[in-house]
């Protein structure tokens, strides 16, 4: 950054990947190469390839987003009389619209669920956290297709693919700090997109996967509104009560003080690279589910998706209900995903409304409606 020379010969450098490999390989390969060099220059030199070396490591980028606060305390039976009452809505309100707006909200709640362990708790701001919800939906999409294996079980299977794959493309980034941290997940996010793109012989390329299987939970098809609601409900309350059970164990101090301060957390001993990799893997899982959920619900997928703007509404769920509040992501996926339906006409300012709310967001209330834990 700011060397001048560094800028041209990045430029060229870049210019010659990107041309010899779509002579080798085609132009739907060009950004592969493109991000795939990112990801190899941040990882072995994070200041660049023209950088000094006395220059001084980028500092992390906590300060950012985790603004002090004191988080709002909700009573853990308000907590349960909200659950039961969102159990029992199917049972007074029969508009299938309403029902599978919820269903949506549910499942954007697992991507917050999912975003606020990692960059609300441990500090890690992902920006490619789509490309987990697309490694969830074609892993169980393919196992269920293929092999033929049961619905149920290649959700669960599809969360551990996720978890494994997600850890171990992220690993080599865990050294970085700072906006590079950032920067090489959003470029990882793109590879994992370009080879869903590519890769046609395991997943058939632009045409995408079609003839899902519907959802189904022990051999029982879930045909009607309620039944998914009901099922993205139950999936959303598990993995939210574990989290709840995970941040509140000494576990949970471990990744909080990781992200307040990493230097002093490895002086007290704490692998930072262990801890890191165990936060992403849950994580990842919460959004591998919720991307396998909804390959089965929509019953078709391509490499589109799952695109770039879901990995920016997610982190807009997560400041909007506060980094590392279980009970703000799911709020704030509820209001960012119910909202934009009430006022369907603006549909195509969609966008433009997610990036007001965040920048408000950051600007008056950094830490969030429910407040940063």
């Amino acid at each position: 950054m700011g060397n001048v020379p560094g800028a041209v010969a990045g430029s060229l450098l870049l210019g010659l990947v990107e041309s010899y490999g779509i002579a080798l390989f085609g132009t739907s390969y060009r950004n592969l190469f493109a991000f795939i060099l990112l990801v190899v220059i941040l990882v072995l030199r994070p200041n660049g390839l023209f950088a000094s070396r006395r220059q001084n490591p980028p500092e992390p980028m906590t300060g950012t987003f985790i603004a002090p606060s004191k988080p709002l305390n909700i009573p853990t039976r308000a907590l349960v009389a909200v659950v039961v009452a969102m159990a029992l809505l199917p049972l007074v309100l029969s508009n299938p619209y309403v029902l599978q707006t919820l269903t949506n909200a549910w499942l954007y709640g697992l991507l917050g669920l999912s975003l606020t362990l990692i960059a609300g708790t441990v500090g890690l701001v992902s920006l490619g956290h789509a490309a987990l919800l697309a490694i969830g939906g074609y892993a169980s999409a393919l196992l269920a297709l293929n092999l033929g294996m049961p619905v149920g079980l290649s959700i669960l299977a599809a969360g551990v693919i996720t978890a494994a794959i997600g850890t171990v493309l992220v690993f080599p980034s865990f050294r970085l700090r700072g906006h590079y941290f950032s920067i090489s997940t959003l470029a990882v996010g793109e590879i994992v997109a370009l080879v869903i793109l590519n890769w046609e012989s395991l997943t058939r390329g632009p045409i995408g996967l079609s003839g899902i299987p519907p959802l189904a939970l022990f051999g029982i098809e879930l045909d009607t509104v309620q039944s998914v609601y009901w099922f993205a409900l139950g999936v959303l309350v598990v993995l939210a009560a574990l989290q709840f059970r995970l941040l509140g164990s000494h576990l949970g101090r471990v990744l909080r003080a990781v992200r307040d301060d990493d230097i002093a957390a490895r002086s007290y001993g704490i692998g930072l690279d262990r801890y890191k990799g165990l936060a992403f893997a849950v994580g990842s899982f919460a959004a591998g589910v919720s991307g396998a959920v909804t390959a089965h619900l929509y019953s078709y997928i391509n490499h589109e998706t799952f695109n770039a703007q879901l990995s920016i509404l997610a982190l807009t769920i997560v400041i909007l209900g506060g980094m590392g509040n279980v009970i703000g992501a799911i709020v704030g996926a509820v209001l960012l995903v119910g909202l934009p339906e009430v006022f369907r006409v603006a549909a195509e300012y969609r966008v433009l409304i997610y990036g007001l709310v965040l920048l408000l967001l950051v600007r008056f209330r950094p830490q969030g409606l429910f407040g940063t834990i």
